[in-house]
């Protein structure tokens, strides 16, 4: 499957929505590496390039800048980290997310950037892996 998501990588078949889980911290981080570099040339990644520690940040901010036109390039990069609110551990929840807004952008996300949710976690909302 990891195979199968590079190999579109590489041949620039890239999705607006990337959803990266379990607790293979190796995988994850050569696809979120791969999707980085496939996307953004070095000078771009400056000004299209964020990331978010969703513990820390409303996922509304995060979807706002996804909604925003990149600069000086053709596409963003946006990566979502720690999405405690997919999981069934909501007691660790520190921040209040407008997980409609989320669920509308899910159903009809920006053409020109591409957001990439990071969660390292076994158990999801249904408590099943």
């Amino acid at each position: 499957m990891v195979v199968d998501i590079w190999r579109k990588i590489k041949q620039k078949e890239i999705a607006p929505i990337y959803l990266l889980f379990g607790t293979e911290a190796f995988l994850i981080n050569e696809t979120k590496q791969l999707l980085l570099n496939h996307i953004l040339n070095e000078e771009e990644k400056d000004f299209n390039f964020a990331s978010y520690d969703l513990e820390e940040t409303p996922i509304e901010v995060a979807i706002e800048d996804a909604e925003t036109f990149p600069f000086l390039g053709e596409r963003k990069v946006i990566f979502l980290h720690n999405p405690v609110f997919l999981t069934a551990e909501k007691s660790k929840e520190k921040i209040d997310h407008n997980l409609s807004r989320f669920e509308m952008y899910l159903k009809e996300p920006a053409p020109y950037s591409v957001l990439v949710i990071s969660a390292p976690y076994e158990n999801w909302i249904n408590g099943k892996k």
